[in-house]
């Protein structure tokens, strides 16, 4: 028996991915996302994020069954359309100074002595979040992109907030969601 060695090929791997957390974009007909996020009017943060996930909406279908049985001797059915359900972004937010994502928190941040802002969070202040994922070609070679886009989304989770290691950096689970008419996905060729 011959012992072959494999030599596995690298993975190529997008490595330009930005995510930008934005207020105030306007999706028109004429423009790219990453465009439209630059002229957002509220608050624009740049932010790197690990462990992305992106769900869109799934739209159900139920089956329904009723009496009888259709010419080929099936029962007779059909599949009955669910209205679709929320697109989701899931990610953890690497934190390297202090109020990078301070307005999503909630906008009625309370000024506190010695330069301190005091946010609470579950209350009804908390803003309306635009969230643009970019991942781009990482080569000369590879020029696609892929642009996916959140409009008036609703951050449902600010998670644990943890400190990772030496590097003094922390991290944080955000997950937001939106309506499947407010969800965009675009390719670059």
């Amino acid at each position: 028996m011959t012992i072959t060695t494999i030599t596995p090929t690298r993975l190529s791997i997008a490595r330009e991915t930005r995510v930008v957390i934005a207020s105030g974009v306007t999706i028109s007909a004429t423009s790219n996302l990453n465009t439209l996020f630059e002229s957002g009017t509220g608050n624009n943060v740049s932010a790197i994020f690990k462990n992305i996930t992106i769900s869109p909406p799934e739209t159900a279908r139920d089956l329904q069954s009723f009496l009888g049985t259709d010419t080929n001797a099936f029962q007779n059915q059909m599949l009955e359309t669910k209205p679709p359900g929320l697109a989701t972004f899931t990610g953890t937010a690497i934190m390297d100074e202090d109020e990078a994502l301070d307005g999503f928190l909630d906008n009625s941040g309370t000024a506190i002595t010695d330069g301190y802002t005091r946010y609470q969070l579950g209350n009804n202040q908390s803003e309306h979040t635009d969230i643009l994922v970019n991942i781009s070609g990482t080569t000369a070679s590879v020029s696609g992109a892929l642009n996916i886009a959140l409009i008036d989304a609703e951050i449902t989770k600010w998670g644990d907030v943890r400190i990772s290691g030496p590097d003094s950096h922390w991290e944080q689970d955000i997950t937001a969601v939106t309506l499947a008419k407010n969800f965009y996905w675009e390719y670059k060729n």
